[in-house]
């Protein structure tokens, strides 16, 4: 998916959060800043609510724009920031990392495009997506894998499964015993081949019936599913007015990209994991 195209040319002093805030490349942006560029933009941002001592503090540690993208609430604080000033720049640095997707994407006009065209022959999604889905069970399979090549490692990213409304207690059963195999086949093979003295690690799992879309996030200690619930509304008055639908299958590709993004570029070290699933988690 392509991103909103923001120039790099752009410096601290005619970038601000008011200004641009909804800009996906911002972040790149940001990450071309030498230090003193970084406190100047952060001191713009006067919703961060940081006084001199906040910035001084900044300032001084061995800290690039780069990894100021990557710091946590708790990062912040071992730092020497307060609570407060470590919350709301910990909440700011995922803002802007977060993942948007332009309207005129070409991909996403695309996607539009293919379920419309769907909809278009099968009618509405009836209320167990009999209309969308195969006649086959979904419990039990995984439909869709996404890995990552780590060396000889061929590492489960990211695992989608279809199922139907009626089927989705067993499915969820049946796709924690996956997570759970995918887990430790995963730990296997990177002990085998590198340093590994914390296991902690966690996978992604999508479960969706097509209209809706729950994510689940899988660790060793418990299973958790991501905050918000997504719903795709599949129904033929789409053909004549897709708004909704574009809004609704943006915010799912960005929350998938989103854990993309997440188990690929981000620190894979074992706290720093820890810190990042808790930002995603619901109780």
């Amino acid at each position: 998916m392509s991103e909103t195209n923001t120039s790099a040319s752009c410096t601290s002093t005619n970038v601000t959060a008011t200004e641009e805030k909804n800009a996906p490349m911002l972040a790149k942006v940001v990450k071309k800043f030498n230090k003193n560029e970084l406190i100047e933009f952060l001191r713009k941002q006067k919703d961060l609510e940081l006084d001199d001592d906040d910035l001084e503090i900044i300032k001084k540690r061995k800290m690039a724009s780069h990894d100021f993208l990557k710091k946590t609430k708790e990062k912040f604080m071992k730092d020497g920031l307060e609570s407060g000033p470590a919350s709301r720049l910990a909440d700011f640095a995922k803002e802007l990392e977060d993942v948007k997707i332009d309207d005129n994407d070409e991909e996403l006009e695309q996607c539009i495009t293919e379920i419309k065209h769907k909809i278009g022959i099968v009618g509405s999604a009836t209320a167990s997506n009999e209309a969308v889905l195969d006649d086959n069970e979904a419990i039990g399979r995984v439909d869709y894998t996404i890995k990552k090549i780590i060396n000889v490692i061929n590492e489960k990213l990211i695992a989608i499964t279809q199922g139907k409304q009626k089927d989705l207690a067993a499915g969820f059963m049946q796709n924690i015993m996956q997570l759970e195999s995918s887990y430790h086949t995963n730990t296997r093979k990177r002990k085998a081949s590198m340093a590994f003295d914390d296991g902690f690690d966690y996978l992604y799992r999508i479960v969706t019936t097509a209209s809706d879309w729950y994510f689940i996030i899988y660790t060793p200690e418990r299973i958790y599913r991501l905050k918000t619930e997504y719903h795709v509304v599949l129904a033929e008055d789409i053909l004549e007015n897709d708004a909704d639908l574009r809004r609704d299958v943006k915010k799912v590709i960005e929350v998938i990209i989103g854990m993309l993004k997440d188990r690929v570029e981000a620190d894979d070290a074992p706290d720093s994991k820890r810190a990042r699933m808790k930002k995603f988690i619901k109780e």
